[in-house]
């Protein structure tokens, strides 16, 4: 597109009727971050007359794709959208912005209808998430043979570059060589606390070029110049990387330049005199007539790169995605049905490379990858392995990245991909959190399959034997968290996931288990979360629940104790939050009223109290593990039927004696 489009004068109308609609919003407010608005406004200007977008079909498949990374300048964001005529964006919820509004929320929540591509605010997360955009585009065009590719642009400010999922974005999206992305980097050398130099004296250019990406600089004050650059890094065929040379606060003189205009108000008596600095004077949150028209050139052509694209929206994609799940689904559970009429054995990590190829095969759009430990759970792509994976060129080497390929995994869901699998070890769960929580904030349509779920993992050490976190990650809200006991329970609820979009999900796996329990159940309330294994016991003693590897050693338990006379029931709980929603009656028809409730899970215990009540022992592991073997860390931490057996007894007469 030809910078030539507009001139320099009305690119800089274009950018003060974004600044002063911005301020006109957080001053309205009370809040807000009027820094970012006032010093990126000329860069957005820019971006806007070649971003390819039209708000009368705001989903269109090969739409560009604009990521504020730097969700604090949700305000700016807001006022583009807005002006750019996306109707979800109109006065009101301007009016509303961080307080009544749904749309005009503090921070950026994903609503592609009114043009907001991606839930931002962490910093880092936006920026990441446009790698996994890009990677799910290259691979949509090639399965589409398609030549047409969308542009992918992300707003970063010097904190985004500061966390360190940037340099896990960085790297991978450079050695990838993810062209037609470009990153603009708000450099106003300010943050919150002060002078960047307080903290940082990276030269970030040479630090995006030493991994592969193209870099330029430019004043960031001048948008035919930062529109010349732009379109010359969409050229350049890799990553490219643009430093935006701006001042925090522009414009406003008692506060431009320093850290005061990162967040706040500017105040009253600053605004108007901005307004008439700028020679602006409509009324508040109302538009210049010179403005208006321009605002509406702008549109006008975004509406007509959307008519000249080969690739229109898509209709029939929700109902492919619908039906591509549903296939998956029936397949799963069919796996799920052979292998608990099969014999039972040992199944590394419950098979699960069988499942994923049912899920590559089943969804075309699937995208799976694994953070450096495809080779540790059976299941390596490589180039010389390309028979190992249905369809290798929808692998993902992430390397030692948990956090960026949930990051990715997120930017995928949101560019469109029915389904992306990852895989991590669950004690690193911890490096990828603050995706995960984004994850089901935006309820995302990702699995990660999180193993070596217990300190079963043994002679790896305290620092690869989860602990907590199994339950650090059952608290986040809308987050679906699974943990089977065999590859049956996995396959059933996998299934019932795919089945009722119950997405995002981590399943977590045990490095040792089995095909199947070998034991009479009802295969239908597996997929409720929660359910009785084996045959109604009449007036049961004890009801011992646990998930994962402890089922097995739930029933060994059960059955030592059931020789002595002690009448128990093993309740298999694969997936808590399922098994809460299910109706009372139920929760009471699995649970029964025993006279003692026995818990059994490789991880700490204080949170089960919230899914059971009454007499409740909680055999658990609280505390850091050591180097050992398997069998050995186990019996430390008091994990075998001997220990188990004699704690319940205990409880049981101490419960005697005290009635």
């Amino acid at each position: 597109m030809d910078e030539s489009r507009f001139s320099p004068s009305e690119l800089r109308l274009l950018a003060t009727s974004l600044r002063v609609l911005a301020i006109d919003m957080i001053e309205n407010a009370g809040s807000g971050h009027p820094g970012i608005a006032l010093g990126f406004a000329d860069c957005l200007a820019a971006l806007a007359t070649i971003i390819r977008c039209d708000p009368d079909e705001p989903t269109w498949t090969t739409r560009d794709r604009l990521v504020l990374s730097a969700g604090h300048g949700s305000a700016l964001l807001y006022a583009y959208l807005h002006l750019r005529g996306y109707r979800e964006l109109h006065k009101s919820e301007l009016l509303g912005f961080r307080s009544s509004s749904l749309v005009a929320q503090g921070h950026p929540e994903l609503n592609q209808s009114a043009g907001i591509e991606f839930t931002t605010g962490p910093l880092g997360q936006g920026l990441a998430s446009c790698v996994g955009m890009a990677i799910a585009r290259d691979m949509f065009y090639r399965q589409q043979g398609l030549d047409e590719q969308y542009r992918i642009f992300a707003i970063v400010s010097d904190g985004d570059l500061m966390e360190g999922l940037s340099q896990e974005a960085i790297d991978l999206a450079g050695h990838l060589g993810l062209k037609n992305f470009v990153v603009l980097h708000d450099d106003n050398e300010v943050s919150l606390d002060g002078p960047i130099s307080l903290s940082s004296s990276t030269n970030q250019g040479a630090r995006f070029e030493a991994s592969g990406w193209v870099s330029a600089e430019v004043d960031g004050h001048e948008p035919i110049s930062v529109l010349r650059e732009v379109l010359r890094l969409l050229e350049c065929g890799r990553p490219g990387y643009l430093k935006c040379r701006t001042q925090i606060g522009y414009g406003v003189l008692s506060v431009a330049g320093t850290s005061a205009a990162h967040g706040g108000v500017i105040g009253k008596e600053a605004a108007s005199l901005f307004r008439r600095q700028m020679g602006w004077s409509a009324k508040n949150f109302e538009v210049e007539p010179e403005a208006k028209k321009l605002w509406a050139r702008v549109r006008k052509i975004g509406a007509a790169s959307r008519l000249a694209s080969s690739v229109g929206s898509l209709s029939g994609q929700a109902a492919e995605m619908d039906s591509s799940l549903e296939n998956a689904a029936e397949s799963i559970m069919e796996l799920a049905l052979e292998q608990e009429r099969a014999p039972s054995v040992p199944a590394r990590f419950v098979g699960l490379s069988s499942s994923l190829r049912i899920l590559c095969s089943s969804v075309g759009d699937m995208v799976a990858g694994a953070a450096d430990v495809g080779a540790s759970v059976g299941f390596l792509v490589q180039r010389k392995e390309r028979d190992e994976f249905p369809a290798s060129d929808r692998w993902v080497n992430f390397g030692v990245r948990e956090h960026l390929m949930v990051a990715a995994m997120n930017g995928m869901s949101c560019a469109g991909v029915t389904l992306s699998c990852g895989i991590c070890y669950l004690s690193f769960t911890d490096y990828a959190r603050a995706a995960i929580r984004l994850g089901a904030q935006m309820k995302s349509a990702w699995i990660l399959f999180a193993t070596h779920d217990s300190i079963r993992v043994g002679e790896n050490g305290a620092t690869h034997q989860p602990v907590e976190h199994l339950w650090s990650i059952r608290l986040i809200p809308k987050i679906n968290v699974v943990r089977p006991a065999d590859s049956v329970e996995l396959n059933i609820v996998l299934s019932e996931l795919l089945r009722s979009r119950c997405l995002p999900a981590v399943i977590c796996l045990s490095k040792s288990s089995r095909t199947s329990l070998g034991i009479v159940r009802c295969l239908e309330s597996i997929s409720r979360g929660g359910y009785r294994i084996g045959p109604k016991v009449e007036n049961p003693c004890l009801a011992i629940l646990a998930s994962g590897s402890e089922v097995e050693l739930a029933i060994e338990v059960s059955d030592r104790l059931s020789a002595e006379g002690i009448r128990s029931e093993v309740v298999s709980v694969p997936w808590i939050s399922q098994f809460a929603g299910q109706s009372s009656d139920y929760q009471k028809s699995v649970l029964g009223r025993p006279r003692l409730t026995v818990v059994i899970e490789a991880g700490v215990g204080g949170p089960w109290r919230s899914v059971v009540e009454g007499n409740v022992l909680l055999v658990s592991v609280d505390d850091f593990g050591v180097s050992q073997s398997e069998a050995s860390a186990l019996k430390r931490a008091g994990l075998t039927t001997d220990r188990i057996c004699t704690r319940i007894r205990s409880r049981l007469a101490a419960n005697v004696e005290q009635s």
